[in-house]
């Protein structure tokens, strides 16, 4: 059975600033989420709490029926990798020792690499056409190029559940397509979860849709029933025309300027 990562009535504050309040969700496996929003609306809080690294105010998270509290940290990551938007390194190490600190979880304190963990970590750097820069240091590869190898790092790690946030935020459009589209097929055999700020990347790639603002879920579902212009206007106060891409086979959106929004309020 498919593993599943379930919140129910999720609330986090700081102080007395709520973050989010009362978030009920599930993310399926062999699915690609997308989680949309207005910044500030809760979505990266979202990622950290069920990386564990934020402590829960109220409510529960749960990987297929199990309290993400009971996860050791090692544990957690052999089900979930997470790959950021900033994953920038400073050290020059060779790409493909970068793919194999994937594995870290799978070994001991002071455990070698076996045999096995560098044919995972090579198979990572195929698999994500990053191999012939192996012999490369990560500091010399583009920005495109770099993501890439930071993603093949998390593929190193097998697991269940991938976690990205704004992945592609500062890559050219080339870079963003080719790692949304692996991402996209990798779902095949994991669950996948993104934060992207892109919504028509989001309508082409993802299998389903979580509209947040200000803490709380405004709308969940397909594209088609998230992306409509009632939502946008009310999560990011801009008018919009939605029609279906029959090339993409994927709505798609066209935005309004305030100008036009704001005569046709007049």
């Amino acid at each position: 059975m498919s593993p599943t990562i379930s919140l129910k009535n999720v609330t986090f504050k700081i102080k007395e600033k709520t973050i989010l309040e009362g978030v009920s969700l599930d993310f399926p496996c062999r699915r690609l989420t997308g989680i949309i929003g207005n910044n500030g609306s809760g979505k990266t809080t979202l990622l950290r709490l069920i990386l564990g690294a934020l402590p829960l105010t109220s409510g529960e998270i749960r990987i297929d029926g199990r309290a993400i509290s009971s996860f050791k940290r090692k544990e957690l990551a052999r089900l979930i990798a997470i790959l950021s938007q900033n994953t920038f390194s400073d050290f020059a190490f060779p790409t493909q020792e970068v793919a194999l600190m994937g594995r870290h979880p799978h070994r001991g304190r002071f455990e070698s690499f076996s045999p096995e963990d560098h044919r995972i970590a090579e198979q990572a750097l195929r698999m994500t056409d990053t191999y012939r820069f192996k012999d490369r240091m990560i500091t010399q590869l583009s920005g495109g190029e770099e993501q890439t190898v930071f993603l093949a790092r998390a593929l190193a790690q097998t697991p269940q559940f991938l976690l990205l946030d704004e992945p592609t935020s500062h890559l050219d459009i080339y870079h963003q397509i080719r790692i949304l589209d692996l991402v996209k097929s990798l779902t095949r055999e994991i669950g996948a979860v993104i934060v992207i700020h892109d919504l028509n990347m989001a309508a082409r790639f993802c299998d389903r849709l979580v509209l947040m603002s200000q803490g709380r879920i405004v709308a969940q579902g397909t594209p088609e029933e998230v992306l409509i212009p009632s939502n946008i206007e009310r999560v990011f106060n801009i008018q919009s025309i939605v029609r279906h891409d029959p090339e993409l086979d994927a709505v798609q959106l066209t935005f309004l300027n305030h100008a036009i929004k704001e005569a046709a309020y007049a």
